[in-house]
């Protein structure tokens, strides 16, 4: 039986008991968020800004790109986020304005910027004064 014993605390282990290792907390700030996979029933979730947490005995962090914690991204009126869907394979721009946290079917690929282009105009004639030729 694997047993996960949060400090600060004297722990002191019986005969026949094994101390594996010792981790330390995981501290997010409001800005960050980390993915965790529970290895014995493969379950994982989204842990968000600000904590400070343990995992559990079966839990580990995920890690993408020799990365672990992540930062929100901040989706405004100038940024867009492009990702991929790993299900279906088709890349999407996100615009609305939000804190972004791509969800586990989603690969962020990066940041752009918006193009506000200007608005267009033009005059909508009536059909009866125009003449076509064939």
């Amino acid at each position: 039986m694997i047993m996960c014993i949060l400090g600060p605390k004297l722990f002191a282990p019986r005969a026949y008991d094994k101390v594996s290792a010792v981790y330390s907390y995981i501290v997010l700030n409001h800005t960050q968020y980390c993915r965790i996979i529970d290895s014995r029933t493969g379950v994982m979730r989204i842990e968000k800004g600000p904590k400070t947490f343990a995992l559990g005995p079966y839990e580990s962090l995920l890690r993408i790109d020799d990365q672990t914690i992540f930062d929100i991204i901040n989706i405004d009126t100038e940024n867009a986020v492009l990702v991929k869907n790993l299900d279906t394979g088709i890349d999407e721009l996100i615009t609305l304005p939000q804190k972004f946290i791509p969800p586990f079917t989603q690969k962020f690929i990066e940041i752009r910027k918006l193009i506000k282009l200007a608005p267009c105009k033009f005059d909508l004639y009536p059909l009866e004064n125009i003449i076509i030729l064939i």
